[in-house]
């Protein structure tokens, strides 16, 4: 909870004269804890603020999450990229007693609905092209990590009761017996966590990408993969196929190593719906949609790295008739 003399502390040490109106808790926080500040000022504007404070698990990860953040969202403005701008690094916890990013407050709204999803598809393919697109030259100021290919560092370690539901033993002896993959594709600037619920919408126009603080460099199909599979578990496995159809005609880029990259999405959602999924199983709720359950993650996870699997298949039988052909 933020107290109220944090607030004004935040006002005076950005030199601007105002009282603090109202400050509420925001839900749906995973790895970071957010309220919405409201302010009014001498001209009796008013302007709402997020506070962000990131978790101690994500702070003992990356240490220099939010500086980085921090750093990032602004480069990422410049670039018209649709991401709150930052307003105030608190890196040492001085004002709110731990690290603390205030952002502006963006308008828009989850959507979890299919309403013109089409367009909206077509709208998250172009921007997140666009964003692959930027000069990392530009974003060293950063220090976004490199991703690189240690299998370790992509999936963790084989957790003490593997999934039996989507085998996920034996997609982590396929993705190590045919890892790495040949990077045909430059390094790109990446997310590292575009799903709906760090998407902001207002209509079909994508107002917000959120939860920056696990951006990285590397491989811009990571991020393809994670889109894809978060579209398939949400509204149907084709529309993962639809995504990167849009996607390749923004940014032409190879995409032969895509079903490794499906096979690693595929691992860290596994991961996600047996721990942090399961602290929130009735997040689609509020969204009118009781429909994703648990039950549908792993079953759409099974189908989605089955099909990766099999292209992965059958590109290494074309490869091995072009070579003895």
């Amino acid at each position: 909870m933020i107290e109220l003399p944090s607030l004004e502390k935040l006002l005076a040490a950005l030199r601007l004269n105002g009282k603090v109106i109202d400050c509420q808790p925001l839900a749906g926080g995973v790895s970071a804890s957010m309220s919405l500040a409201t302010f009014q000022f001498e001209d009796n504007s008013r302007q709402k603020w997020v506070i962000r404070q990131l978790s101690y698990e994500t702070l003992s990860n990356r240490p220099c999450g939010l500086s980085m953040e921090f750093s990032l969202l602004g480069i990422l403005h410049r670039h018209g990229i649709p991401v709150p701008l930052p307003v105030y690094l608190d890196d040492e916890g001085f004002l709110f007693g731990t690290p603390t990013l205030v952002l502006e407050y963006l308008e828009g709204d989850l959507d979890f609905s299919d309403r013109n999803l089409p367009q909206r598809i077509k709208n998250l393919a172009q921007v997140v092209a666009r964003l692959h697109s930027i000069n990392l030259d530009e974003v060293t100021v950063a220090g976004v990590p490199v991703l690189g290919f240690s299998l370790e560092k992509l999936i963790g370690k084989i957790p003490k009761n593997p999934d039996p539901y989507i085998n996920e033993n034996a997609l982590r002896s396929t993705l190590e017996n045919h890892w790495p993959p040949q990077q045909r594709n430059p390094d790109a600037l990446l997310h590292g966590d575009i799903w709906n619920g760090n998407l902001l919408w207002q209509g079909t126009r994508l107002n917000g990408i959120i939860d920056w603080e696990d951006a990285w460099i590397g491989d811009p199909l990571l991020d393809v993969a994670g889109i894809r599979l978060d579209l398939a578990c949400e509204f149907g496995m084709q529309y993962a196929d639809e995504f990167t159809g849009f996607y390749t005609s923004f940014r032409k880029i190879d995409v032969s190593s895509l079903p490794l990259w499906d096979l690693v999405a595929s691992l860290w959602f596994t991961r996600f719906i047996n721990e942090d999924f399961l602290d929130h199983p009735g997040f689609f709720d509020q969204y009118n949609r009781p429909d994703i359950t648990i039950d549908r993650f792993r079953a759409v996870t099974r189908e989605f790295s089955k099909n990766a699997i099999q292209k992965l298949v059958s590109k290494l039988v074309i490869s091995k008739l072009d070579i003895t052909g």
